[in-house]
């Protein structure tokens, strides 16, 4: 399954991860599905649910941990 989304890593470790991973590589990520916005009003709003389709449905994702299942 190939889904389109963004990643936020919750730390360096992760975000080393995150770069390590490789087209066609299967992961496993453990993380949340988020909004995010900052004082000045500025935001982005991304789908909170993996079963929406169509426009605006890329969801924004707060990783926690990813492994890597299959090169």
């Amino acid at each position: 399954m190939q889904t389109i989304c963004d990643m936020i890593a919750s730390d360096t470790h992760v975000q080393q991860k995150l770069k390590s991973v490789k087209t066609g590589d299967v992961v496993h990520i453990v993380g949340y599905l988020t909004n995010i916005h900052r004082n000045d009003g500025w935001r982005w709003r991304s789908s909170t649910s993996c079963s929406d389709s169509g426009f605006g449905t890329c969801e924004l994702v707060y990783v926690k941990d990813i492994k890597i299942i299959k090169h």
